[in-house]
């Protein structure tokens, strides 16, 4: 991939966790998610290459943000996506073409003779997460975490009784935590519907207390459904927590961060 020498941000930059990928990637197959991290501020460098794989309408659509960042991370992450499908498909990054679920949700359009592939994006401050799987449909959340002095009122609003109980039940040490384990397990779930948000964070009951295994505890609405939902705990940075949910039987992920290093590989 082409690319072009840029102003880094100033201030520290998350640690990744994960690790690097070995190319040519492994193959995805029907019982594995493959997921991807980066950090769109290390990446500044490839804007001039990624930004024409972009349509038109996304190009407007990052021209609309005033913030010149904005407009920067906009590019990159809508830019990889590409990228990354392209891994999977035998399909240029500037030919995807996505529609809208039921509820909203980007997916790729149906292709004659391409296997169907589902994939998800998220954000927060400096990362960017992607989750790409041909099993099911997908949903990923990832938030950074930080100090919420109104807690309690953002949990009266959006969380079960007994998540609000079993967040009042951790330590203060451990509250901070819970809070966003329990935000991202259930915004998972419903970006993996298509639903966002807007389905009722409240229509999904999680676990949230720091080290306990990720599960579903209760469902009603879009996401209630006979078969099991699987729910994971991601730790791709220090300061960051996310999820992946999924319905289906457990599948096998495997992990890995984008640098400067794999772009130029390619």
């Amino acid at each position: 991939m082409e690319h072009h020498a840029c102003q880094l941000l100033p201030g520290p930059l998350p640690q990744i966790l994960w690790p690097l990928p070995q190319l040519p990637l492994a193959r995805l197959g029907t019982a594995r998610v493959h997921l991807w991290v980066a950090c769109p501020d290390s990446l500044c460098e490839f804007i001039s290459a990624l930004k024409p794989v972009l349509s038109p309408e996304e190009k407007a659509r990052a021209s609309r943000y005033k913030s010149a960042k904005r407009r920067a991370d906009f590019t990159v992450q809508i830019g990889l996506l590409r990228w990354l499908l392209s891994q999977y498909r035998t399909v240029a990054p500037a030919d995807h073409k996505f529609t809208c679920g039921a509820h909203g949700k980007p997916e790729l359009e149906t292709s004659k003779g391409l296997a169907p592939l589902h994939f998800n994006l998220s954000h927060s401050d400096s990362l960017v997460l992607y989750a790409f799987t041909p099993a099911a449909a997908v949903g990923v959340d990832i938030e950074r975490i930080r100090p919420m002095d109104d807690w309690e009122d953002i949990a009266g609003r959006f969380f079960t009784s007994g998540e609000t109980a079993a967040l009042r039940a951790l330590s203060p040490e451990q509250r901070q935590d819970g809070f966003f384990n329990c935000w991202t397990r259930k915004e998972a779930i419903l970006k993996a519907t298509g639903a966002g948000i807007t389905g009722g964070l409240d229509t999904v009951e999680v676990t949230l207390k720091p080290g306990d295994p990720a599960r579903v505890l209760n469902l009603h609405g879009p996401q209630d459904s006979p078969n099991p939902w699987s729910l994971h705990h991601l730790s791709p940075a220090p300061g960051y927590v996310a999820a992946l949910a999924y319905c289906g039987a457990p599948l096998e992920l495997q992990c890995w961060s984008i640098s400067p290093t794999i772009l130029r590989r390619l």
